[in-house]
Formats: C-alpha cells, structure tokens, sequence
C-alpha cells in the first residue's frame, strides 16, 4: 500500500509540473461548478487566488460565460469540445478562448468539465494593428 501510494504522489508532483509549465490556463470543474483543480496559469489570466480558489464556484471567476450551455453539453455526452471566445478586463483586459469537454468523454451524465483557457489578447490585436497601419499609409 505505501509503494502504491509512493507511486500516486510521484505522479501527481510530475502532472503538478507539467501543468504548471503549460501558458494556457488549466482548470478543472465538477458537476456542481466547483473547482477541483487549476494550474498556475489560470491565476494569472483570470485573477484567481490560488490560496482561497479550490471548492469555489467556478462562476465567481468567470461570469461572464454562459454556465448552464455548458453543463447542458456536459450532461448530454459526446465528444464535443466547445470553444467560445470572450474578454476580461480583471486582472488586466484581455481576450480568452475557452475549450471545455466533459471529463467523462461521450456518457451521458455529469461528472464535470476541464477547461482550457488560453489567452488570444495578441493574435485578436495583430489584425487591428496591421488594419491601422495600412489605413495611416492611404
């Protein structure tokens, strides 16, 4: 049982930083909408505080998201990944493309959602800076 439970706690370290060595946000949501996990990431991009975050509703964070379209999906089943793309303005404004799928994968049922939120501020900018700048040389 100790070699087993060695093993578990080797694993979760190495998951632990692998996930925190990733930009992108990882976040990890029961059926409930509570917090189960999150990387580093995620504090950064939506002002979460790592020391209060766990067991919280994930909406106290992410508002602005439509949470009942999700978990409708996630009780639906399928292998459905949905993206949707939104903007913050707290800690700093900023554009966000969230992926969610079920973590039960296509049953039917609840169990949650893991959700991957990746910053796209600079790729929504570029196309409005080049657009600037070609309007300024006419």
């Amino acid at each position: 049982m100790q070699e087993v439970i060695q093993r578990l706690a080797s694993e979760r370290s190495f998951l632990e930083t692998l996930f925190n060595t990733i930009e992108d946000g990882v976040l990890v949501v029961d059926a409930d909408g509570r917090i189960l996990y999150f990387n580093e990431a995620v504090t950064q991009l939506i002002g979460m505080k790592a020391s209060d975050a766990e067991g919280r509703p994930v909406t106290e964070y992410l508002p602005e998201l439509d949470w009942e379209k999700l978990f409708r999906a996630d009780m639906a089943g399928g292998q459905r990944v949905i993206r949707h793309e939104f903007e913050v303005s707290f800690p700093r404004p900023r554009f966000l493309r969230l992926y969610a799928a079920p973590l039960d994968g296509a049953a039917a049922g609840s169990s949650g959602l893991a959700l991957i939120l990746h910053d796209a501020t600079e790729a929504r900018q570029k196309p409005l800076k080049r657009s600037r700048a070609s309007a300024s040389r006419h």
